[in-house]
């Protein structure tokens, strides 16, 4: 896409935290949507699981075709807003799609992946509620253990189409998704941005605002 891509970074971080070498079987397409008229990633064959007419089952074909793979990383939700995508059923099939990797792989293979940013692009205006509601999806399916939200990206710069990232943001992001990554194999202490737990005014004059935050790691932003 316009402003490349995270692997790079990512796979540069990964070689140096582990010294060996790491491949990437590529099994996205652009503009794919979770749910939807583009794509749709959760559309499975249940008889042929691995049938490659589809999303789905095309990445199960490539990943049995090379021996199998370690991990899934995956980052989409922009085709899933301007589809009207309602969060609920967003969450339902992103649940539904990572059992049947596990079932369908045949041994456990842990999946990380971006919550949704900020977009201004002119197929989002009119759509924060939808918006809200896959960012919400997402947030809830991470269960701190195999099914990571490795990268929240509201703060990451974004080209003038205001839809994909610039470069430098893919390499942060690449960063974000590598210690994500790391998390998982116990060699980073957390993952992922810090998280709003609740904001209210300090009094009536409602011209000051107390936001109370539980980080992830770090301590800089208080």
């Amino acid at each position: 896409s316009i402003g490349g891509s995270m692997v790079p970074t990512l796979g540069n971080k990964l070689v140096e935290q582990y010294g060996i070498p790491v491949a990437f079987i590529p099994c996205a397409k652009g503009g794919t949507s979770l749910l939807g008229i583009h794509n749709d990633w959760s559309k499975r064959n249940e008889s042929n699981p691995a049938d490659r007419s589809n999303m789905y089952g095309n990445s199960i074909y490539r990943a049995r075709a090379v021996g199998g793979i370690e991990l899934i990383v995956m980052n989409q939700g922009e085709h899933d807003v301007s589809d009207k995508t309602p969060g609920e059923d967003y969450e339902k099939a992103f649940r539904k799609l990572f059992d049947n990797y596990q079932k369908d792989l045949g041994y456990h293979v842990p999946l990380f992946y971006g919550q949704l940013g900020a977009s201004g692009h002119s197929a989002f205006v009119g759509k924060d509620d939808v918006m809200t509601g896959i960012r919400t999806a997402q947030y809830n399916c991470d269960n701190g253990e195999d099914f990571l939200m490795a990268t929240t990206e509201f703060d990451l710069a974004k080209n003038p189409d205001d839809l994909h990232y610039t470069t430098k943001s893919q390499s942060i992001l690449g960063e974000r998704m590598a210690n994500a990554i790391r998390y998982y194999y116990g060699d980073s202490t957390y993952y992922r941005g810090p998280e709003l737990q609740s904001a209210a005014f300090i009094d009536d004059t409602k011209k000051e605002l107390l936001v109370s935050v539980r980080h992830f790691g770090g301590s800089d932003l208080t």
